[in-house]
């Protein structure tokens, strides 16, 4: 019934080229993905800080009394804004370079070999009918 040597499609070998391209595509582009994904996620939280000194800013700037004390409030904005873009830049600039590196030497790896399937024998439907007596 079921031989090992023979697939059991006669497209078996053309689509498993195809599984290997695509898993060795995937193995190429995901550092790249992975990268732009960080560059992203690290954009949105320095927007999310960025934000956040800005409510603090108008914060302070609404219980400000004296114009020292709104001196006072966007000293202290523009230095968290100009902190949070000098981490985040750092941040920023590694992910680039990492989405732009070569990917290191990559192998296909073989798929693993299928082990045989399962046969169901149905048997001959007039021989089991024989011994059956209806009442």
């Amino acid at each position: 019934m079921f031989q090992e040597d023979h697939p059991v499609s006669p497209n078996h070998s053309y689509f498993q080229t195809i599984f290997e391209g695509a898993d060795l595509l995937a193995s190429f582009w995901q550092p790249m993905f992975k990268s732009v994904g960080r560059f992203h996620l690290e954009v949105a939280g320095l927007s999310v800080k960025q934000t956040q000194a800005a409510l603090q800013l108008s914060r302070d700037l609404a219980k400000s009394l004296s114009p020292a004390d709104v001196l006072a409030a966007n000293t202290r904005y523009w230095e968290a804004v100009t902190a949070q873009c000098a981490v985040s830049g750092q941040r920023l600039s590694a992910s680039i370079t990492r989405a732009v590196e070569l990917p290191p030497a990559f192998e296909v790896v073989k798929l693993p070999v299928k082990q045989p399937r399962d046969v169901i024998v149905i048997p001959d439907h007039a021989a089991s009918y024989a011994d059956r007596k209806v009442a």
